[in-house]
């Protein structure tokens, strides 16, 4: 018995492609549609002719194409392969149609495969692929993909607007072509070894424009690889800080301007002050009435917090205007001079100090800053500190932990309210009308930790004490 009938209708079943056999006027010979087809191909027999039958599944158009394509094919030309698109219950099918010769005379095959999981896939990485295009295209930051090679593979409009240059003309070239200087091109290629490594930088670079523009941008550059992980090159963010750096320049010049002015007026003021208080002291010893006493101690004791308040200045003025000097420090000496200087302020002599300085590596920083924000912090404790209890009592602690050293001053005074304590570190602060002090100290101790690189933690509870953290790396 001839099982070819029976095999060839096996392997049919197990196909599920649809498929034709068409004669060289459009009749449909043949054909096979597989069980999981839509509704719409199995009344295929009531439209016998390719046409009529393409003219019922898709759009004008599409049916034309496919048309047209049959007809090269029964010429032997053309790719003979298109697609389209049919509709059930407004459900979108996608179909591929390929049309091949057959061994009888103008006869082809045609073999229609369903696409449209594909289809549909990829139309969603299309819109997906258009929607971040359009995101890249639109930011305010340049955009710029490199090959291996460090050779342009991309670029946004926003980076061509930076560097002044048609954006097409950027592809193929390198990264370090950007820029005229050979100190910059340098600059660019001694980050490529890192990326190669993995890693990822920011950094900013001052240049002059091909077109003689200065200016500067900040790059945030990284490594993107493939989907096996290998390196394929790099993606960099180009931010023009051009503006900002002018305006940064500006303030930094107006600031400067305004220490200059502070530093010389606190100046000539303290010459008067000290004249004024000169002429007290005469007065105090020509006058004996018990009421011009009372007066001039009321004059004594506002010019010697305006003589404070300009001493402040004169500090802060200098703070700001110095340069670092770095060198390693005896914690130990600098707190006992600081205590023993202190010594002077009312009620000081009735506090216990207490130090624990815990060094396993030598503290390096700059002494005089140092030596300003323990002062101050020490004063302050010493201002606010709580005389009606037993013991009194300042403790200094310095503790080096790895690329950092600690150093807090804690008392067991008055304590901060807590609605003050975010604001104790500004400026001319003061909390209330019965505050000593000029309002500058705590300010000069933050400007002072800022210049270091360092961070200053506050711990405060009213009526049991202030303690005052600063973290200076050590690096």
């Amino acid at each position: 018995m001839d099982k070819t009938p029976a095999l060839s209708k096996r392997l049919l079943a197990a196909i599920p492609d649809i498929l034709m056999t068409i004669a060289g006027n459009g009749e449909i010979l043949t054909y096979h549609i597989p069980s999981q087809a839509p509704s719409i191909w199995q009344d295929i027999a009531q439209k016998p002719h390719l046409p009529q039958l393409m003219a019922s599944l898709t759009s004008i158009k599409e049916c034309q194409d496919v048309l047209t394509i049959w007809s090269q094919a029964l010429e032997g030309s053309g790719t003979g392969i298109t697609s389209f698109s049919t509709f059930v219950a407004e459900s979108e099918y996608r179909y591929e149609i390929r049309f091949a010769p057959m061994e009888a005379h103008r006869e082809l095959v045609a073999i229609i495969r369903d696409v449209t999981n594909s289809y549909k896939a990829n139309r969603e990485l299309s819109k997906s692929e258009k929607k971040y295009r359009t995101l890249v295209e639109n930011m305010n930051e340049g955009v710029a993909l490199t090959d291996i090679h460090e050779e342009i593979l991309f670029v946004n409009d926003r980076l061509a607007d930076i560097f002044n240059v048609e954006k097409n003309s950027l592809i193929g070239t390198t990264s370090y072509s950007l820029f005229s200087d050979p100190k910059i091109q340098d600059i660019i290629r001694s980050k490529i070894p890192g990326r190669l490594e993995g890693s990822s930088e920011t950094y900013e670079l001052d240049f002059r424009r091909k077109d003689g523009k200065k200016m500067c941008i900040l790059v945030a550059a990284a490594p993107h690889y493939g989907e096996n992980g290998e390196y394929q090159g790099a993606i960099a963010l180009v931010t023009d800080i051009s503006d900002r750096k002018q305006a940064e320049l500006k303030l930094i010049e107006k600031n400067q301007e305004l220490d200059a002015f502070v530093y010389k007026a606190s100046h000539d003021l303290k010459g008067p002050l000290a004249s004024i208080l000169g002429v007290i002291h005469i007065a105090r010893d020509e006058i004996q009435e018990a009421t011009a006493h009372k007066y001039l101690d009321l004059i004594t004791r506002s010019t010697k917090r305006l003589d404070l308040i300009l001493s402040e200045l004169i500090d802060l003025t200098r703070l700001n205007k110095s340069q670092l000097a770095l060198q390693e420090l005896n914690m130990e000496k600098i707190i006992d001079e600081i205590v023993s200087s202190l010594k002077h302020l009312p009620h000081a002599d009735k506090i216990t100090y207490d130090k624990i300085v815990e060094i396993q590596n030598p503290l390096v920083s700059d002494i005089k800053l140092i030596h300003s924000i323990i002062q101050n912090l020490t004063v302050n404790a010493i201002n606010y500190h709580n005389f009606d209890q037993p013991h009194p009592k300042i403790t200094f602690s310095v503790v080096t932990k790895g690329e950092y050293a600690e150093i807090t001053v804690k008392d067991n005074g008055i304590g901060i309210p807590t609605r003050l304590q975010k604001r104790v570190f500004e400026m001319f602060y003061r909390g209330n009308t019965q505050s000593k002090g000029s309002g500058l100290g705590l300010y000069i101790v933050k400007s002072a930790v800022d210049r270091l690189k360092g961070e200053i933690d506050l711990e405060s509870e009213e009526g049991k004490g202030t303690g005052i953290t600063i973290r200076i790396p050590q690096s």
